[in-house]
């Protein structure tokens, strides 16, 4: 799957919120967003091993649509227990789920909702020294 089709999903799931008080799928996208790149700074040479890496935006709608698709196929959604362990874009998604699972699921019914939750990050970062997809 390449960032295009990621990036449709991602729209899809953003217009279930278009008439809601908050936009979740925003909210999502931002902490997404926030957590690559902080990834990204936790080295500083993480350009040099990933010269072909799509971009963070990018890299945050696959992780927002990715963690959307676990969880409406069935993903276990993260407990209290899990909130020092789990990155926070987790609970967002799940807690869209959770509220609003019927909405997006209708949202992407055009999707393979087992294609996105098998998205692998690795692909669109690529291996130290290898080519991305995009």
């Amino acid at each position: 799957m390449k960032t295009k089709e990621i990036n449709k999903a991602f729209c899809a799931i953003s217009g279930v919120f278009y008439c809601k008080n908050t936009n979740w799928a925003e909210r999502l996208f931002d902490q997404c967003r926030a957590e690559e790149k902080s990834h990204r700074g936790f080295g500083h040479d993480f350009n040099k091993y990933h010269p072909n890496a799509v971009s963070i935006a990018d890299c945050a709608r696959l992780f927002a649509v990715h963690r959307i698709a676990e969880y409406l196929t069935g993903a276990k959604f993260p407990t209290g227990q899990d909130y020092l362990h789990t990155q926070t874009s987790c609970f967002i998604a799940a807690g869209m789920v959770d509220e609003f699972g019927d909405e997006l699921r209708e949202a992407l019914a055009g999707f393979d909702l087992a294609e996105l939750a098998q998205l692998d990050y690795v692909q669109f970062v690529g291996k130290a020294g290898e080519m991305a997809i995009a």
